[in-house]
């Protein structure tokens, strides 16, 4: 056994040397088989043609000697014509005497082979159909070039694709470098096997640890089916997961308890319009799915009629590590018994406001028409006329004064309509403060900033002239040096009305909003409520805040 170890190593070169000389032994041999072959071809063609002649020749002179022993003409014609029929003599010529005749066969082609023989006083030319012969010859010649022109292939062959031969080796040995060290009397095809089972076993290995990985994320997998169907089903809230195509995969306990789902019904792959029907639930979660969008507490309705519950559903659309689309997820909880608390509450505080609203009217009546019962009383006593005109005067200025409180109400209470175009806000207060100047005296009022919003300037100029009035009232009762600070920002829309008046604390603030709350002595409290009103008309927001003893500040934000 030959110790493959022991062997010089190959290099790249040495193993192309080897292949070549391999191919060129094997090509040599190859070409003197074909140079033997063709050899002994042509030594058989000599062979077949010299046969061939001498058995022309041995008729011809047989020929010859039988048709000299004829009498006369004829008979050697007559023996002529027999010997056309014995032998392969396509043609007989004899000439006796200065006569010539010929007798002639069919002949099978256009070789011939002509032999003339003289006997006495008569000359006979015999003519042999020599196609067979010339027949042998050309496909001697013809194989003889076949040969040939194999040979010349092979090599020619053997030139074009040694490299492909040899290539893989190179290549497979180049690789092999990258893989596993070589030792120095390593030969190379010992060490390409080498290589092959060291890297068959290392994938084995490799194998066998991504089978176990496997096993282990299967294992977690599980784990994880297991916890989020506990999680799913301990959920409080509905939970709907869909799929890439909006099928339903899984909907729990809650979700099926809210909407009123069958608790035994299989809902996997049907649509989520299949199970949730016709119903704006289904709709924004149908866009959800189409726009692979989240949403946000959005609240949207399912059912009809009295059945009909506000649903709270916020989705997550679920994306694979490449951005491919997996589904979406989507928790939500019946607001219905919040939203109708909430419409209860919001029905007591109307309530707790017109009680308000309505003891402060009778709070005002009741003053007024107590004055003026008591001017009434007074005049129906005996008095002097003077003293009976002032009283009957006084009741009515008092009467007079209850118009304006009920003027003032039907105002606020009276239905508003915008006229909403682009209002320069800065400019529209300096026409409240240019208008309030009169009122305003030694009070300094400021306007600064720049915005535009689309407002009923008559409407917003009126609540701005509320809240002026009210500004400059307050800076009066402190006594100091009054000072109005009007400003105006974009981004929203906004006006600040701030004053360096008394201020006030948080609860009183929350209250000024409220009608016939005012502070002041004869203010009837509907100048704020009015202005709210306005503002809440527009879209906007209306905050008052301040600070005992350093101001208030109140803040009118119009939408964009």
């Amino acid at each position: 056994m030959v110790d493959r170890a022991a062997a010089p190593p190959l290099t790249k070169l040495g193993f192309r040397r080897d292949v070549r000389l391999f191919l060129f032994v094997l090509v040599s041999f190859l070409a003197l088989l074909i140079i033997l072959l063709i050899a002994l071809m042509q030594m058989f063609a000599y062979d077949y043609e010299g046969a061939t002649m001498q058995r022309w020749n041995s008729i011809a002179d047989a020929g010859a000697r039988e048709l000299a022993g004829a009498r006369d003409l004829d008979e050697a014609m007559l023996r002529a014509r027999l010997m056309l029929d014995r032998y392969d003599v396509v043609r007989i010529t004899v000439q006796r005497a200065g006569v010539t005749r010929e007798v002639t066969a069919e002949a099978s082609g256009n070789d011939i082979e002509v032999l003339r023989r003289a006997s006495g006083n008569s000359s006979v030319t015999f003519t042999f159909d020599a196609t067979r012969s010339r027949s042998r010859e050309r496909l001697f010649r013809y194989s003889a070039a076949i040969c040939f022109g194999a040979a010349v292939c092979g090599v020619l062959l053997l030139m074009f694709y040694l490299p492909r031969i040899t290539r893989p080796i190179e290549v497979l040995l180049d690789q092999a470098m990258g893989v596993a060290d070589r030792g120095a009397n390593v030969a190379d095809e010992a060490y390409l096997i080498e290589t092959f089972r060291s890297t068959i076993d290392t994938m084995k290995r490799q194998e066998e640890e991504l089978h176990r990985l496997h096993d282990l994320q299967k294992s977690r997998a599980d784990d994880l089916e297991r916890v989020t169907a506990a999680l799913t089903r301990s959920l409080s809230s509905g939970f709907i997961a869909a799929d890439a195509d909006g099928c339903v995969v899984d909907i729990n306990a809650a979700a099926r308890e809210i909407l009123h789902l069958d608790r035994n019904a299989d809902f996997s792959r049907r649509s989520i319009r299949e199970i949730l029907g016709d119903t704006g639930f289904a709709g924004a979660l149908e866009e959800a799915h189409a726009t692979r969008a989240a949403l946000a507490r959005q609240e949207v309705t399912y059912g009809s009629g009295d059945a009909q519950l506000t649903i709270g559903v916020t989705t997550v659309p679920l994306l694979a590590p490449d951005g491919a689309y997996l589904g979406l997820l989507a928790l939500f909880t019946d607001l219905t018994p919040i939203r109708k608390l909430e419409s209860r509450v919001r029905d007591m505080e109307k309530l707790a406001d017109i009680g308000e609203i309505s003891a402060g009217v009778a709070h005002e009546f009741r003053n007024s028409l107590a004055t003026i019962l008591g001017y009434l009383r007074l005049a129906q006593r005996d008095v002097a006329p003077e003293e009976m005109r002032a009283r009957v005067q006084r009741a009515e200025k008092e009467a007079t004064s209850l118009g304006t409180v009920i003027d003032s109400l039907l105002r606020f209470a009276r239905p508003m309509a915008i006229d909403a175009h682009r209002v320069e806000l800065a400019e529209l207060s300096r026409d409240v403060v240019s208008r309030l100047d009169p009122v305003a005296g030694d009070v300094r009022i400021t306007v600064s900033g720049h915005a535009e919003a689309q407002a009923d300037g008559a409407l917003l100029g009126r609540a701005v002239e509320n809240l002026v009035r009210n500004a400059v009232d307050a800076v009066r009762e402190r006594g100091a040096d009054g000072r109005i600070d009007i400003e105006v920002r974009p981004d929203p829309p906004t006006i600040t009305v701030a004053d360096n008046g008394p201020g006030l604390d948080d609860e009183t603030a929350t209250r000024l909003f409220v009608p016939f709350q005012s502070r002041k002595p004869n203010g009837l409290g509907l100048g704020l409520p009015l202005a709210r009103k306005i503002v809440l008309l527009h879209g906007g927001e209306i905050r008052i805040t301040g600070t005992p003893g350093a101001g208030a500040r109140v803040t009118i934000e119009l939408p964009g």
